[in-house]
């Protein structure tokens, strides 16, 4: 193998092996968002429930974010 084929062949490696660690970490973050987003889902149903019974349409939490309830209504022609 000459020096260039040597450089090129390393070349390959560097990138094939960012490629790969790249791609596991955008697989793992993948699943971390996506695990997010159920854990999220459960938390908006008590949430919504909670609200009802309070009879209340927004919390203020104590970092000064404010949590209110969204309704969406859609209509469609048939």
């Amino acid at each position: 193998m000459t020096q260039t084929e040597s450089q090129v062949h390393s070349t390959i490696v560097t990138l094939v092996s960012q490629y790969a660690n790249l791609t596991i970490k955008r697989r793992d973050l993948e699943a971390e968002a996506n695990r997010l987003k159920t854990e999220l889902l459960a938390i908006e149903e008590k949430l919504v429930e909670e609200f009802s019974q309070a009879g209340v349409q927004n919390v203020k939490t104590t970092a000064g974010q404010t949590v209110y309830l969204n309704r969406e209504v859609f209509a469609k022609l048939v």
